[in-house]
């Protein structure tokens, strides 16, 4: 019956990834994570025994040992991804932030007439 469940979420991975990705609600890097996370629960579902051969092959005695360490790894990995992200988006609205505001002291003094048109232009 577990399986019968593994199935069913591997089938809705599938299904709410390329909704998302048709919406543009996700990026195409993000959905191919999603669709190997699905693919692994799919062949988990069909297989059962093939996560035991995985978990024996990298050394682990039980398959539930090495399918929750992947999961702690996979979170990991994307708590690590998402910060590098929010990382680049800080120091790009900075910079915006920063350009705005030089466009605005600009406008402003071109408005109160202290900047010659011909200096504003270069």
């Amino acid at each position: 019956m577990v399986y019968v469940y593994c199935l069913l979420i591997a089938i809705s991975f599938f299904c709410v990834t390329l909704y998302c990705l048709k919406k543009r609600k996700i990026e195409f890097g993000f959905g191919l994570i999603w669709f190997g996370i699905g693919i692994f629960l799919f062949l988990i579902a069909l297989r059962p025994a093939f996560l035991e051969v995985i978990a024996r092959w990298v050394g682990v005695v039980y398959g539930t040992s090495f399918l929750f360490t992947c999961g702690i790894f996979f979170s990991l990995a994307v708590s690590y991804n998402l910060t590098l992200k929010v990382s680049e988006q800080k120091k790009r609205i900075i910079t915006l932030t920063q350009e705005l505001s030089i466009i605005k002291n600009q406008l402003e003094a071109l408005r109160e007439g202290d900047v010659p048109s011909s200096k504003v232009e270069n």
